[in-house]
This record gives structure tokens, C-alpha cells and sequence, in this order.
């Protein structure tokens, strides 16, 4: 109940994308804690491939995010007031 009160404190002081990558660890945290701590024995080889994917996941995301600022237009990147605006 401890570790919840606190959870949900933390979350109040973090901003949307840091809780949304800390909340998506808990599952691997998890897996690896059982394997660790509690010596549990699980598939490896499938467990690594589903581990590749999310590495792969995650790179494929940070490239789009680079490329979302980006605009193929160079007129819609400009900061100056059109006629008419003000």
C-alpha cells in the first residue's frame, strides 16, 4: 500500500512523458526482478526476442519523434505575421 501512496505521490511532480516511460518499466522491472531476486527459470531465447522488439520499438519512436517538428513545407516553418494577422 506503501509503494502505491508513493507511486501515485511521484506522479504528481513528473510530467506526462517522463510517468508514461516510468509506468511502461514496471513490467520488464518486474521480469527481472523475478529472475534475479526470486530465481525464477522462464524461456530466455523468447524472452530476449520480445526484448529486441521493444529496444527496436523504442528507436523507431525516438526517429519519429525527431522527425515530427519537421515540416516539408519551408513557408510553414516561417515565424513572420501574414497580411491581415495582428
Amino acid at each position: 500500500a506503501v509503494g502505491f501512496y508513493l507511486w501515485n505521490k511521484g506522479t504528481l511532480s513528473v510530467g506526462a512523458g517522463t510517468l508514461a516511460a516510468t509506468n511502461n518499466l514496471k513490467i520488464p522491472l518486474a521480469v527481472l526482478a523475478a529472475w534475479f531476486v526470486f530465481g525464477e527459470t522462464a524461456p530466455y531465447g523468447r524472452a530476449l526476442a520480445g526484448m529486441g522488439l521493444l529496444v527496436l520499438a523504442l528507436v523507431v519512436a525516438a526517429g519519429q519523434g525527431r522527425d515530427r517538428g519537421k515540416s516539408a513545407d519551408p513557408a510553414a516553418a516561417d515565424d513572420r505575421p501574414t497580411a491581415g494577422a495582428g
